[in-house]
């Protein structure tokens, strides 16, 4: 006979909760709200009882997080070039903290305990997911003040062929704008100061989806934790 251990069990648990509850999101209609071209809102992205769990299972025990430095350019030089050319890019010594759920096809150990996100977009979004690229799960410490400034501007992913799309998600309510550019990268490193489009204030439960190409930032919060989910993903072509 296998007994299954109690970590087990309440992972067993949480998952069914969290499938549960995304059911019934899926079956509950949502608003989109175009900011603007390719920056689309949805505001119950999420459930708030999912957030509680889904907030539970991130900062327990079970998952290995990385440090981030640099979370954008691994290039020092190329950081500095950027903080050169726009002084409102943060001249930090502090990173974030980083974990992948999925890459590719290859899941994380807790995959499993979060929801469908595919199908969480199809229904949210309304849009034809192809495949999930890579999901990351971020967080960052606050700074202790409020700043307008943010981490250095980048894109997500390019491929000749394929139209990709990024989502962010509020994991819970802190403050740190997400803050979107007027560029978009042709796969080049363009360190020159950028022009911002507009800044969206995090909200748990809330995800903004927007063309992966276009350059974009986070902000540090200022008084509690900053937890995000970061979705990369190709959709049909319309």
């Amino acid at each position: 006979m296998i007994i299954a251990s109690i970590a087990q069990l309440v992972s067993c648990k949480r998952l069914i909760i969290v499938r549960l509850l995304v059911r019934v999101q899926l079956e509950a209609p949502s608003i989109l709200r175009v900011v603007m071209n390719d920056i689309i809102v949805v505001e119950d992205f999420l459930h708030k009882i999912t957030l509680k769990q889904l907030e539970k299972i991130i900062l327990g025990n079970n998952i290995t997080w990385g440090y981030r430095q640099f979370p954008n350019y691994t290039d020092i030089a190329t950081e500095k070039e950027f903080r050169d050319n726009d002084p409102n890019i943060f001249n930090k010594e502090f990173g974030d903290f980083s974990h992948r759920l999925l890459s590719n096809n290859l899941k994380s150990e807790v995959y499993d305990l979060f929801p469908d996100f595919k199908n969480l977009i199809q229904n949210k979004f309304k849009i034809k997911v192809k495949t999930l690229a890579r999901i990351n799960i971020n967080f960052a410490f606050p700074i202790g003040v409020v700043s307008s400034n943010y981490d250095t501007p980048h894109w997500d992913i390019i491929a000749t062929g394929e139209n990709y799309k990024s989502i962010v998600c509020y994991i819970n309510e802190s403050d740190g704008d997400t803050v979107f550019f007027d560029e978009f990268s042709d796969g080049n490193i363009d360190t020159s100061k950028k022009t911002i489009s507009t800044r969206l204030s995090p909200k748990a439960g809330k995800a903004v989806m927007f063309d992966s190409a276009r350059y974009h930032s986070g902000s540090f919060p200022s008084k509690k934790i900053r937890i995000i989910i970061n979705i990369v993903f190709t959709v049909e072509d319309e």
